[in-house]
């Protein structure tokens, strides 16, 4: 006796597919074995699994740390621009040296974040910060004392109208002579306006050195006149 319907159960594909996959395989030709809800996974699976899981949480642990070290950074050079402010009160290369023990006691506190880029962009602000103090002109101006007592505050006139930012200091000196009229920067970069500057100060100066000149000559003749007369 033929039993027809046992040709579908012998060594057919959908004898062992489930429902879905059956209705998947009438529509589309293909068949498609559905994932185990409960994957098996072997010991090794397993041990790589917890490996991966380790290194994934070291790494979110380390940027963690990385970044509240970051900000812990730029809490604590949140205020460099008011120590720049106070840079006319201390020495050049006393300044120099307490930003340069900032950035290796940075550098010391945080190993790991000197490493990394946060770590040298910060540097390189600290670095372009002193640079902008450093490299201002520092102007010497010389002239005789009684001058100078005349001048100085036409000189700080012309600083403030030129908004002049470096440091400048005026000097006496008799023996330079009573009309030497010397300016002249000390170590240190030339600021756009520093010519400007200069050039205005003798063109103010000048006339005024000049009449000084003549007025002082007539003194001395008349000073002589009077030692020749007595």
């Amino acid at each position: 006796m033929n039993y027809p319907h046992k040709k579908f159960n012998f060594n057919a594909p959908l004898d062992d597919l489930s429902f879905k996959e059956r209705l998947h395989y009438a529509s589309t030709g293909q068949i498609q074995k559905e994932e185990d809800e409960n994957p098996a996974y072997t010991q090794n699976d397993i041990e790589q699994f917890i490996i991966s899981a380790k290194k994934e949480a070291l790494f979110d642990v380390k940027s963690s740390v990385d970044a509240q070290s970051l900000e812990v950074l730029k809490k604590m050079i949140g205020s460099i621009d008011a120590l720049f402010e106070q840079h006319q009160k201390l020495e050049e290369h006393f300044y120099e040296n307490a930003l340069a023990f900032m950035a290796a006691f940075l550098q010391k506190i945080f190993p790991k974040l000197a490493q990394k880029n946060a770590f040298a962009e910060l540097e390189q602000d600290l670095t372009d910060k002193l640079k902008a103090v450093i490299q201002r002109p520092k102007l010497s101006i010389t002239l005789h004392p009684e001058i100078l007592i005349i001048l100085e505050p036409k000189i700080k006139e012309i600083m403030a109208q030129n908004g002049y930012e470096g440091k400048y200091s005026c000097f006496s000196e008799k023996a330079s002579g009573f009309l030497d009229f010397q300016i002249h920067w000390e170590e240190g970069g030339i600021e756009k306006n520093t010519q400007r500057l200069i050039e205005e100060l003798d063109k103010i100066a000048g006339p005024f050195l000049d009449k000084v000149e003549a007025g002082h000559v007539q003194n001395q003749d008349l000073t002589n006149s009077e030692q020749i007369g007595a």
